[in-house]
């Protein structure tokens, strides 16, 4: 499956390259937390896609640790720019999760994650006042392609600003709402921007989730993403927890690629 990926972003990393160049700044969700708050621009096709893997080590009182490692394969997203205003998006990933330090431990398999379906709409763009650019996610995710259960409502404001020529500021506010409209999770993260050169950029991320049931769970991540060509990035990160239950390490890295419009 790896070699599979591999191929396939040296694939669109070519068509990128023959393709006709676009000026405009990549705008990615990858590979933070924290969605972008510009669409990408009307008529093109942007494809996300990478590995990562968290390892969490989970003790509880009388008994023996427990080991969990995570290892999505490709977590990947696909965005369509339909106009200025509004962009559709395509999401779908191949995870595996395995416990060891049990008696017996246990292996999931490869399997493929909930399909998700999603808009992004344009609501403001910044201005010299202070006013963040900004949109608005609703991704829906459920087994549409898969035998995958559960399905979520995710909603989201993405905020960004600008603060100089080299620095930036990210934020998204919402929260996640279970199948049954019973349940729902709030979610927060920050991102920190610094553009080192011009194709050189580097980032730091805090991000919470709080369950109505539990404590609020906190993480962090960084890293850095090379800019190949206006329409072809990539990324590597790593990453650790901070609250009590969050992964112990994350790392992971990745593609962002660009298919301009005719």
């Amino acid at each position: 499956m790896l070699r599979f990926v591999c191929c396939l972003a040296l694939f669109f990393a070519t068509t990128c390259l023959m393709a006709q160049s676009d000026t405009t700044a990549l705008a990615s969700d990858r590979p933070t937390q924290t969605a972008s708050a510009f669409l990408i621009p009307k008529g093109m096709v942007q494809i996300e896609s990478g590995f990562s893997r968290t390892t969490t080590k989970l003790g509880f009182d009388g008994f023996s640790s427990i080991d969990l490692d995570v290892t999505t394969y490709n977590s990947t997203q696909v965005r369509f720019g339909v106009s200025n205003n509004l962009e559709l998006l395509f999401s779908q990933s191949l995870v595996r999760a395995q416990i060891s330090g049990t008696n017996n431990g246990s292996d999931t398999g490869t399997q493929l994650a909930p399909t998700g379906i999603g808009v992004r709409f344009r609501l403001f763009d910044m201005n010299d006042r202070g006013r963040p650019q900004t949109a608005f996610l609703v991704n829906f995710s459920g087994p549409w392609l898969t035998d995958a259960e559960g399905s979520s409502l995710d909603l989201r404001f993405n905020m960004q600003h600008n603060l100089g020529e080299a620095f930036s500021l990210g934020y998204n506010i919402g929260g996640v709402i279970d199948d049954e409209f019973n349940s729902f999770v709030g979610t927060t993260s920050v991102v920190f921007g610094y553009v080192t050169s011009a194709r050189l950029s580097v980032f730091a991320e805090f991000y919470m989730t709080f369950p109505e049931l539990a404590d609020s769970f906190l993480q962090s991540d960084f890293g850095l993403l090379y800019s190949v060509n206006p329409n072809f990035q990539i990324d590597v990160f790593a990453g650790l927890g901070i609250s009590q239950f969050t992964p112990d390490s994350l790392i992971g890295a990745g593609v962002a690629i660009r298919i301009p419009g005719k």
